[in-house]
C-alpha cells in the first residue's frame, strides 16, 4: 500500500483480526540502497502471495508479542524487508563476498563473548562494518543461522554447562542474559526437549570444583 493509501476488501466475510505491518518509506529505501536496488522502491505487483514473507511476517509479530530481544526483533524485521524487496522490480543483488568471512567471525565471537548481555544489530553491524543487511544475510550463509539464533544457542550451551555445575535454574536464567524465568524456560525447552529444572534433575554429576571455577569465568 502506498503511504495514505485506504485498505478496503471485499473478500472478507467474517470478523478478523489483522496485524499489520508500516514501514517508513525512509526505512525501505535505505534498506534497498543497503540491497542495491537504489533509487524509488517500486514493486511488480500491487497484490503477490509468497509463503516465506509470510511466515517471516509471522516470526516477527511473534517476537514482538513473546518481548524478545531487540537483535532477535531486529533481525525479523530485517530478513521481512529482504523478502519483500525481493518483489520489487529489481532484486537486490546477494551483499555476500568472501571478504566477508572475517566479518561474520567478529560477530560469532562478539555474541560468544558477550553472550549474556543484549547486543543488538547495530552494534554488530560497527564492529563488523557491514551494515545491518549484508551482515544478517552473510552471518546466515556463513553460520546456517541468523546472529539472533546463534547468541540464543550459544546462551543456552552455556546454561547447559552451568546447571551441570549444580546452579539452580533461577540463577541461571539471569546469568546467561534471560530477561526472565518464563523466557528461559520456553526456549530451553525447545531446542533440548526439557525444562532447565528437568535438566538439573536428569542425574547429571556436578563439575569438579575446579571445573565450576573455570565455567563461572568463561560465562
Amino acid at each position: 500500500m502506498e503511504p495514505g493509501e485506504l485498505l478496503t476488501t471485499t473478500l472478507i466475510y467474517e470478523p478478523i483480526q489483522i496485524r499489520a505491518l508500516f514501514i517508513s518509506q525512509e526505512v525501505l529505501r535505505r534498506a534497498a540502497d543497503d540491497l542495491g536496488q537504489s533509487g524509488r522502491v517500486h514493486f511488480r505487483s500491487a497484490q503477490f502471495e509468497d509463503p516465506q514473507l509470510f511466515s517471516a511476517l509471522q516470526g516477527l509479530f511473534a517476537s514482538v508479542a513473546a518481548g524478545e530481544s531487540p537483535l532477535a526483533l531486529q533481525t525479523r524485521f530485517t530478513l521481512c524487508l529482504r523478502r519483500m524487496l525481493s518483489h520489487g522490480e529489481r532484486a537486490p543483488v546477494a551483499p555476500w563476498g568472501k571478504a566477508n568471512g572475517t566479518a561474520v567471525r567478529r560477530a560469532m565471537e562478539c555474541l560468544q563473548a558477550r553472550c549474556q548481555d543484549p547486543v543488538d544489530l547495530e552494534d554488530l553491524s560497527a564492529l563488523t562494518g557491514l551494515s545491518r543487511f549484508c551482515l544478517v544475510h552473510a552471518f546466515t550463509a556463513v553460520v546456517g543461522i541468523p546472529p539472533h539464533a546463534f547468541q540464543l544457542h550459544v546462551r543456552i550451551e552455556r546454561a547447559r554447562a552451568l546447571l551441570e555445575c549444580g546452579m539452580a535454574p533461577s540463577r541461571v536464567a539471569a546469568e546467561v542474559g534471560f530477561d526472565d524465568q518464563s523466557h528461559f524456560n520456553r526456549h530451553f525447552k525447545r531446542i533440548m526437549m526439557v525444562t532447565p529444572g528437568q535438566y538439573a534433575r536428569a542425574g547429571i554429576a556436578p563439575a569438579p570444583a575446579r571445573d565450576r571455577q573455570v565455567l563461572a569465568v568463561k560465562g
